[in-house]
């Protein structure tokens, strides 16, 4: 049995089961998550230095 990260049938549901639409918003989300995804990174690691690389007072 596969295993999906994206629950297909939800995706159809909330896409009033319109599949071009659920075919587009999936083409979006393959294009767009790499590069969100690693700013996100960033910004964490950023913020996790910023945190605890503080000079001591």
């Amino acid at each position: 049995m596969t295993e999906y990260f994206i629950d297909l049938e939800e995706l159809l549901a909330r896409s009033e089961h319109d599949r071009e639409l659920a075919r587009d918003l999936l083409s979006i989300f393959q294009e767009e998550f790499p590069q969100r995804h690693q700013a996100l990174r960033e910004a964490v690691l950023w913020t996790h230095r910023a945190l605890f690389w503080r000079p001591a007072a």
